[in-house]
């Protein structure tokens, strides 16, 4: 399987072969909240290319590899935000970094119907 890689500020995202094809969502503004909605719109753990997928940041080309667009560059330093303000946990497995919503964001998603911005509306003022 090929491996791409993205490196920003001397940190390795590994991302493997794009394996899911179908975007969940078109193209759109990179925010934190799109990010939490995406990592809970995902199965858990996340892979960066799960979110980049589920944000429209992938096109997928004739030999099943993916390609990214410049906006999932964008999606790097949110993703390092809200993992520092410890609302999205990374987790490292062999072949490259996961990551996952906390416990009380995936509580909140599932009793408002994932509309996590709602619940968590005082983090994103």
């Amino acid at each position: 399987m090929r491996e791409i890689y993205i490196k920003e500020d001397g940190n390795d995202y590994g991302i493997s072969q794009f394996k899911y094809g179908v975007m969940k969502m078109n193209p759109t503004r990179i925010t934190d909240e799109k990010i939490l909605e995406a990592l809970i719109g995902c199965k858990q753990p996340a892979s960066f290319e799960n979110i980049a997928a589920y944000l429209g940041c992938v096109n997928s080309t004739n030999n099943g590899n993916c390609k990214y667009t410049s906006d999932a560059l964008k999606i790097i330093p949110i993703l390092r935000d809200l993992i520092e303000r410890k609302l999205v946990n990374p987790i490292k497995t062999f072949d490259a970094e996961n990551f996952y919503a906390t416990r009380e964001i995936r509580y909140a998603a599932s009793k408002k119907g994932q509309d996590v911005l709602k619940e968590f509306n005082y983090i994103f003022s």
